[in-house]
Order: C-alpha cells, then sequence, then structure tokens
C-alpha cells in the first residue's frame, strides 16, 4: 500500500492522513502475519510514541481499516482488515496460518436467519485453533 492509497483511505474513513496513521498502517501492510503492539512499537519507534500508538489503533479500528485479532496469546494483534480471510493458529506453539479464503457465507446466512432481533451482518471474524504438524509430532509418543 503506497502512501497516496493509505492516505486515501484515512479520508475516505473520515480521518486526517497523519504521518503516525500512515506509517502504522504501512508497518501492518508490510507484516505477513497479525502483530501484536510492542512489536508495532519496536517496528515504529521514533515515527510515534506509545500513547499516539494506542489511539492511533483505537481510531483505525473503529474506523474499520485495521482490525484486532484474538489469537489467545494474552496480548492483542492488529492486521489491515479483511473479511476473506481468517487465521488456523496453533495452540501449543502459537504459530499462525492464514486461512486464505472465507467459506463462511453460509453460515452466516444461517446465523441471521436464527437471529430475528437482527437485520444484517456487517462483518465477522473467525480464527482456528488446533495443533501444528511439528508440535503434533512432539506429543507423538516415541516407538
Amino acid at each position: 500500500m503506497t502512501a497516496a492509497q493509505t492516505s486515501a483511505l484515512l479520508r475516505a474513513a473520515g480521518l486526517r492522513a497523519t504521518p503516525a496513521r500512515i506509517a502504522l498502517l504501512g508497518a501492518l501492510a508490510r507484516a505477513a502475519r497479525p502483530v501484536s503492539v510492542p512489536t508495532l512499537a519496536q517496528r515504529l519507534r521514533g515515527a510515534l510514541d506509545q500513547a499516539t500508538l494506542y489511539r492511533a489503533l483505537q481510531q483505525l479500528t473503529t474506523a474499520g481499516i485495521i482490525r484486532r485479532v484474538n489469537l489467545e496469546h494474552d496480548h492483542a494483534h492488529y492486521e489491515i482488515a479483511s473479511d476473506d480471510h481468517h487465521h488456523l493458529v496453533c495452540t501449543g506453539c502459537g504459530r499462525v496460518a492464514d486461512v486464505a479464503r472465507c467459506t463462511v457465507d453460509r453460515l452466516a446466512h444461517r446465523v441471521l436467519a436464527d437471529a430475528t432481533q437482527f437485520a444484517s451482518i456487517e462483518r465477522h471474524a473467525l480464527e482456528f485453533f488446533g495443533t501444528c504438524t511439528q508440535c503434533a509430532a512432539r506429543m507423538q509418543p516415541s516407538p
């Protein structure tokens, strides 16, 4: 994502394109996986202080530009918002793999049909938790 694209995205969300927000979105766009706040703070050292980082994360999450991801690592992770992928998280070592395509449309329609008090679903978040092959191999008893 270029700085011009980032600026346009921020303005479309009704936010000013400040250097701190542009730097934060750039760091998230370059990340292959959701990024923890301490890692973001380290990557953005000098570009913004910790209070500005937390404030920007909140504003960008509220605007729907980024999303907080629950990887059950006892701290928050963030990524550019997208409903077209989810994550598979190893409960042994914490490894994260992207689930590249979202196939829950039928489930979302069923959930909405069952929820008589709701008119629509705007977005969803779905994370899968399991065991990676390396952790599974370590848990196998030796012959």
